[in-house]
């Protein structure tokens, strides 16, 4: 049976993971060791350690700031009901449409 504080690690968003990280890395903990850390704790959902050794290199740089900020250059993902209707039609009116078509329209 996992623990109550087990239980609350593996919900975990990515700005409270970085939280932790700041705090272990504050408390004097090597890059290894707080990865060990959260990979013993989060099991699946715990960061990459290239993650982890980046967040670390932030904070040891001067950054205060936890939050995860959304990286330039990325795609955004945007499912609202008007882009459902408006693939959904497309389809329906030209069933030999490719996938590729589809995503640059």
């Amino acid at each position: 049976m996992l623990s109550s504080a087990h239980m609350l690690m593996c919900k975990m968003d990515r700005n409270e993971k970085s939280v932790v990280i700041k705090y272990l890395n504050l408390k004097g903990l090597s890059a290894a060791e707080i990865s060990g850390e959260l990979n013993s704790v989060l099991g699946d959902n715990a960061l990459l350690d290239a993650t982890i050794y980046r967040w670390i290199a932030e904070f040891q740089r001067g950054r205060k700031s936890t939050k995860v900020e959304h990286c330039s250059g990325l795609p955004v993902d945007v499912c609202t009901d008007e882009n459902v209707w408006h693939v959904s039609d497309m389809i329906t009116t030209d069933r030999r449409l490719t996938v590729r078509y589809v995503v640059f329209v």
